[in-house]
């Protein structure tokens, strides 16, 4: 297993100022052909934790997000990007996934 070191921004540098926020670049989430994570407004730490998922995805395209208001409650991208079922649809087996719906994530086949 290789391991990679993702340095966290400084939190003097970032956008947001609420003592709870969460700034991880390490909450990320791979969407096919599309990485997307966070930035935080640290242009240095940003640039940074854009290059390392180029680096190791590199047929996927990487995309940042301000997610400040995730990071006020303590979450980031990979949080609410979680698959949730259909209604109706759990006895049934079937799921969709409840993000990055451009066209980019097939629905779960029945």
């Amino acid at each position: 297993m290789d391991v990679t070191r993702l340095q966290g921004p400084d939190y003097d540098r970032i956008r947001s100022t609420h003592p709870d926020f969460l700034a991880s670049y390490a909450n990320y989430y791979l969407c096919n052909d599309v990485v997307i994570c966070a930035h935080f407004g640290d242009s240095r730490a940003d640039a940074a934790a854009k290059a390392a998922p180029t680096r190791l995805y590199p047929d996927r395209a990487v995309e940042q997000l301000n997610i400040d208001r995730l990071g006020t409650g303590g979450g980031g991208i990979h949080c609410v990007t979680q698959q949730q079922p259909l209604p109706g649809s759990a006895r049934k087996g079937r799921h969709h996934l409840g993000s990055c719906r451009r066209g980019r994530v097939p629905a779960a086949s029945p």
